[in-house]
């Protein structure tokens, strides 16, 4: 299969229905929240309402589903694939075969992204700001900026970037190599990206 096709085995039946849990844009703050479908209007939009502890807001009765993110397929689960451990495996050997001073052993990493980038995420594995998700069917677009050159911004803290997730339930659990590294304080230079980290499972 090309590279660029998705991954088949990830997708899930996404249409939405009454009754299912979301993550929905809240208008007010252009945050994502959860929330629970209501009411199908019929024409595109949905009524929602808030998902405690937030039930005390008025609910949206007519939600866009572009404003609306399905939870379906990103609760905890495995979503690694086979195509993506290739890569990962292949990408860990020229490395090693790279330069000294060049860490090989995988380190577990957490990705902390909005709900709506999940099913991209599950289907497409992690992308770097350029490539082209089949699932969105456009290129990924960089977000919150490019302070540590372009690529897939990680951490070994699972609490740390979880405002970045803007209200996501959970952080995707992956493994990184870490690759050539550089202490940006000590010795000035501007670190190198990591190579990319392959995802392993959606934390709920």
């Amino acid at each position: 299969r090309e590279r660029g096709s998705g991954l088949p085995g990830n997708r899930q039946d996404l249409a939405l229905k009454v009754g299912d849990s979301v993550n929905a844009l809240w208008k007010e703050d252009h945050r994502w929240w959860a929330a629970t479908i209501s009411r199908d209007n019929g024409d595109g939009t949905y009524a929602i309402g808030w998902a405690p502890p937030y039930t005390s807001w008025p609910g949206e009765p007519r939600q866009r589903a572009a404003d609306i993110a399905s939870l379906k397929g990103a609760e905890t689960r495995e979503v690694v694939n086979f195509d993506v451990c290739v890569r990962f495996l292949r990408r860990m050997m020229a490395l090693a075969k790279d330069a000294e001073e060049v860490s090989v052993i995988p380190e577990i990493v957490f990705h902390w992204t909005p709900a709506q980038n999940h099913r991209s995420i599950i289907e497409d594995s992690l992308l770097v700001p350029g490539e082209k998700s089949n699932a969105m069917g456009k290129k990924v677009q960089v977000v919150n900026g490019e302070a540590l050159g372009k690529g897939i911004y990680t951490s070994t803290d699972p609490a740390f970037g979880a405002t970045y997730g803007q209200g996501a339930r959970g952080a995707f659990l992956c493994l990184g190599i870490p690759g050539r590294q550089w202490d940006q304080a000590s010795q000035g230079a501007a670190p190198r990206a990591a190579p990319r980290a392959g995802p392993l499972a959606a934390l709920g």
